[in-house]
């Protein structure tokens, strides 16, 4: 059985433009990791949120791939946008 488990995170002020770093990074039930993208956003709203989890799930279709459960911090823009973008997979907060 093939599974993945999404792990969303992101990254703040860590140059002088000060853009958001967002990472996709995926584990399978083997215990392996895989980077499945990254994605720069000039703010964490969930505009820009929704445009880069959708582009991560043309990504994960593509591959016909569907995350199970997600694993990201407590940004309730995120979350929000998690819950429409992936319905069917479980939301933890790390």
């Amino acid at each position: 059985m093939f599974y993945i488990v999404l792990v969303l995170d992101s990254t703040y002020k860590i140059n002088n433009y000060c853009p958001v770093l967002v990472g996709f990074i995926g584990v399978t039930s083997t215990e392996l990791t895989f980077s499945i993208a990254f994605a720069y956003m000039m703010s964490e709203k969930e505009d820009n949120v929704t445009w880069a989890l959708e582009r991560c799930c043309d990504l994960l279709k593509y591959k016909d791939i569907c995350p199970k459960v997600l694993v990201t911090d407590r940004d309730n823009d995120l979350i929000n946008v998690v819950d429409i973008i992936f319905p069917n997979a479980i939301v933890l907060l790390c």
